[in-house]
């Protein structure tokens, strides 16, 4: 007993451990998003801008650490294993506990072993071992919250007569788990957000070929695609950084240079252009057309367009505030105290954007755009939750909440009735 109590705690370290390592890199990738979205003064040169980016690593590898948890489960794990170990070692003949301990602990601590490579080194489809790793943190996260879930009780798909509670719970349960969520469940292989995918045939019952490219919204909005483009398509590709400019060349250029290598070699009949154009919402320099942004966007959407053989979806700009993410919106419902749309910073810079797409949609006769401000935004200004449900329409790291993408499923269907 003591020894399958020792496996277990171990296990449960190791796992905490990993989870730690990957919450650290997750934060990492965030900020990261976070702090280029914040840079866009195209009036620096080439070489501040390499400052900038130099800048913005040391402060990458400083703000994640402070984020890190230390829950008093924690505590008690690690007091519990120090325990176990003393009597290990303690003076009492039990040398075939000892052995075992030490068989146990190197047996249990190859799962950290493969999470940091699963982080790093990409080691393929090792779906057996995901599975596993999935399994325990499915048990954890139980161990966890589950009083949480438990409360929360059943929610309707519509959210409707969603009680404040309910809220709460489900705008906290969505900040914890933003980069959990990116992780499409049928697109394969599927370990993180990033990188190349197809999705499962299974469900495609079409004859056209259906890619999404762009950042970390492609993950984030394939289901919708997945779901109301399935009956066109007989197979669907995913690949995400920023598709039609390079916001940072450190960061992007490759990622950029891919894109095209992967859909000119699918030949796709439909693309969507799935991301928040970061580089397109930096001020605009005299008129549109004549705007260098302007025509490094319009240069690589004609490359597209020739390569496309129906349609370029392209998803409209929008610019959700920082200063409230959701955690504090969920912390601040909580503690009873008044929440309105006015505490959010309100950020214009999406107009600069719109403004080029709307030009770029002109030129380009297979483009569309799909115009979620019809419904998340407010005039002209972005809103940042339901004021009936109290339910928040943007993650922590500005995706979109699975509330706003079952406000916006409308237009993804509307896109696929009308197709042609």
């Amino acid at each position: 007993v003591f020894c399958r109590v020792w496996q277990f705690l171990i296990g449960s370290a190791v796992y905490f451990f990993s989870v730690e390592l990957i919450e650290l890199d997750t934060k990492t990738v965030k900020y990261t998003e976070l702090l280029l979205e914040e840079q866009g003064d195209e009036n620096n040169s080439d070489e501040e801008e390499k400052e900038e980016n130099d800048k913005d690593d040391e402060v990458i590898f400083s703000k994640p650490r402070r984020n890190l948890s230390r829950s008093p489960l924690y505590i008690l794990l690690w007091t519990s294993l120090l325990f176990l170990i003393f009597l290990s070692f303690a003076p009492w003949t039990i040398p075939a506990s000892a052995l075992r301990i030490v068989k146990y602990f190197i047996f249990d601590s190859f799962p950290l072993i493969s999470s940091i490579s699963d982080m790093y080194i990409p080691l393929g489809n090792d779906y057996f071992d995901r599975n596993i790793r999935n399994e325990i943190s499915s048990f954890v996260d139980q161990v966890k919250y589950g009083h949480e879930e438990n409360l929360m009780g059943k929610v309707h798909s519509s959210y409707e007569n969603i009680t404040l509670k309910q809220a709460i719970l489900l705008n906290k349960k969505w900040a914890r788990e933003e980069y959990k969520n990116l992780v499409i469940p049928n697109c394969y292989p599927n370990k993180t957000e990033h990188g190349f995918c197809e999705f499962d045939k299974g469900n495609l019952t079409g004859d056209m070929t259906v890619f999404m490219v762009g950042n970390s919204l492609t993950p984030n909005l394939g289901s919708l695609v997945y779901k109301t483009f399935n009956k066109h398509a007989k197979a669907m590709y995913k690949y995400n950084c920023e598709i039609l400019t390079v916001a940072s060349e450190k960061r992007c250029r490759k990622a950029h240079d891919t894109y095209e290598e992967e859909v000119f070699k699918k030949l796709p009949d439909v693309l969507f252009m799935l991301d928040r154009q970061d580089k397109l919402r930096r001020p605009i320099k005299g008129p549109v057309e004549k705007d260098e942004i302007f025509r490094e966007a319009l240069a690589t959407l004609r490359k597209y367009e020739n390569n496309v053989k129906k349609k370029i979806y392209m998803l409209e700009s929008y610019t959700p505030s920082t200063n409230l993410p959701l955690s504090k919106f969920a912390q601040m419902l909580e503690e009873k105290k008044k929440v309105t749309q006015s505490l959010y910073k309100l950020d214009l810079s999406y107009l600069n954007a719109l403004q080029r797409q709307e030009e770029l949609v002109k030129k380009c006769s297979k483009c569309e755009l799909i115009r979620i401000s019809d419904i998340l935004f407010n005039g002209n200004q972005t809103k940042n939750y339901d004021e009936e449900t109290k339910l928040g329409y943007y993650y922590d790291g500005l995706h979109i909440t699975p509330f706003a993408m079952n406000l916006i499923l409308p237009l993804f269907q509307k896109a696929s009735d009308s197709f042609s």
